[in-house]
């Protein structure tokens, strides 16, 4: 038996992801949260929001975290000395809970070779955490797939809503599962909510599974437009990225690898198919496919 969380502290509670999941937590009675930013950073937080600045060295965190029961990690997963340093001083000060920067594809999913880097920390961060059980503290990996609303609006998933169009890989019916950053948020408080049945494990969650046709479907539906349609063949498509990262333009690289890991057949983005979905464990609903497009084009 897991022991109760009630006072959670985020890492990195300012960015997209994070400022949903503090708002979230807030939103929840049940825990008392506070924050760790660094200490050079600028960021605002609500009223009433403990903040830490701190440099992420141990000491300092270890002092920070007395008290603690569950540490989110939101920070951006490249960097492995912070978490490092996070995971080392949540054993020191007691935490029995880790939430690691995961929140993207599951373990078994980063060995496509075509991957760009520096997805290969994210493994060196649940290893190092596996290492960590005997001494009390357990872990949690969120795997969520894509961010679907966030990826929508900032156009990175193919579709782009200033010019109604949409990119569509090979047939456009590969299924894939996705989410929201508020279901991520849901999915994180629930989490904590069962520490028993989310214990030392990949734990999957999904606003829905879908497809890009749709996608492009509910779109049009919201937007009340015909979207025009790229079509993309995903051989050329990651024979192009593999070029672009070969001559170092990771960032040029990123989206188009990254989505193929989605949008192409048998590269197991399909959560609900495999391994399955812990939505219904958690008690976290799934969401609405059409009205999350309406109010990401709202």
């Amino acid at each position: 038996m897991s022991k109760a969380i009630k006072n959670v502290t985020i890492a990195g509670g300012a960015g997209n992801l994070g400022a949903t999941v503090l708002d979230e937590f807030l939103k929840t009675p049940e825990f008392k949260v506070s924050v760790i930013t660094r200490a050079d950073s600028t960021a605002t937080f609500p009223d009433g929001v403990k903040v830490h600045k701190t440099n992420y060295t141990v000491d300092e965190l270890v002092d920070i975290l007395e008290g603690q029961d569950a540490v989110l990690s939101l920070i951006s997963f490249s960097s492995a000395a912070a978490q490092k340093a996070l995971i080392d001083a949540s054993v020191k000060a007691g935490v029995t809970r880790f939430f690691p920067s995961e929140f993207g594809h599951p373990p078994e999913h980063r060995n496509i070779d075509y991957l760009p880097p520096p997805f290969p920390i994210k493994d060196e961060i649940l290893d190092y955490l596996k290492q960590k059980e005997s001494s009390g503290l357990s872990w949690t990996a969120i795997i969520t797939g894509q961010f679907f609303d966030m990826g929508i609006k900032q156009g990175w998933l193919g579709f782009d809503t200033t010019k109604n169009s949409a990119r569509i890989w090979d047939s456009g019916d590969v299924r894939y599962s996705a989410n929201t950053l508020r279901q991520v948020a849901r999915g994180l408080v629930k989490a904590c909510q069962d520490p028993s049945e989310t214990a030392n494990r990949a734990v999957f969650i999904a606003s829905f599974t879908t497809t890009n046709n749709e996608v492009l479907i509910a779109l049009e539906k919201a937007s009340g437009k015909k979207w025009d349609i790229v079509k993309i063949d995903s051989e050329k498509e990651i024979a192009d990225g593999q070029e672009k990262r070969k001559n170092g333009d990771f960032m040029g690289s990123m989206a188009q690898l990254i989505c193929a890991t989605w949008y192409t057949e048998g590269k197991g983005a399909d959560y609900e198919k495999s391994p399955g979905l812990d939505n219904e464990k958690l008690g976290l609903p799934l969401e609405d496919l059409e009205k999350v497009c309406r109010d990401v084009l709202s």
